[in-house]
């Protein structure tokens, strides 16, 4: 992976119900610096809503469990790992019932 500093890279993402509701879309290609890491990506998508923030982080500020995150059609196990070139990022919320 490209680790130059400045360098970016192209994610396609594409959020799902309150997800998107909450980011005002549903899909986008986005520009990430090389070296982001998937934890980096969901702490910067909350900085851009107060609601995705509330849904995504603990009181104490780790990634909760309201969030399913699939990259390249995989479940998302490792949050630090980093973001590549072309990766494909769903984002869920957790669904739950009775």
């Amino acid at each position: 992976m490209d680790r130059e500093q400045g360098a970016k890279l192209q994610v396609s993402v594409k959020y799902y119900n309150i997800v998107a509701d909450f980011l005002g879309r549903r899909k986008e290609m986005r520009a990430v610096a090389a070296g982001t890491t998937i934890r980096d990506f969901v702490a910067a998508l909350a900085s851009e809503s107060a609601s995705f923030r509330r849904l995504a982080f603990t009181a104490e500020g780790k990634v909760s469990g309201h969030l399913r995150l699939f990259r390249n059609g995989q479940a998302v196990l490792d949050l630090d790992e980093p973001l590549a070139a072309n990766d494909e990022i769903r984002v869920f919320p957790t669904i739950s019932g009775g």
